[in-house]
């Protein structure tokens, strides 16, 4: 099982950009290419950051996340997301949509809100908190 508390799922340069402002930050973020390469090891992660293709792999990709017990997924999407394909990403288990370039605040702001939501990504936030 990863002991990170961010995966970052996908290839490409938004995906890597991502990964570099989350370390900023001081977060620790693991990266693989998909999330089928994930199995079943993201149960207990608190946030999964997840890489957006449009179309049924993506929609996949959300639903595995959601169902092998990621807390909150945040979706980067390469082009504009139509809002009915946005709304079935969100049923699956999405709780942000970023559309690329992303404005580094807005990723961690969304982050942000995943954290609110119960996942926590800052280890000594949760420690201060129990």
């Amino acid at each position: 099982m990863y002991q990170s508390h961010l995966i970052a799922v996908g290839n490409g340069t938004e995906v890597a950009r991502a990964g570099k402002v989350l370390a900023t930050e001081g977060l620790d973020v693991r990266h693989v290419a998909s999330a089928a390469d994930l199995g079943e090891t993201v149960a207990g992660t608190r946030i999964v950051l997840a890489i957006d293709e449009h179309g049924q792999s993506a929609l996949d990709d959300v639903a595995r996340l959601a169902s092998a017990g990621a807390a909150a997924i945040v979706i980067l999407s390469a082009r504009e997301t139509c809002p009915i394909f946005a709304a079935t990403l969100f049923k699956a288990g999405a709780i942000d949509i970023l559309e690329a370039p992303f404005a580094p605040a807005d990723l961690l702001e969304a982050i942000s809100a995943a954290e609110a939501a119960g996942g926590s990504v800052y280890p000594e936030r949760s420690r201060a908190a129990s």
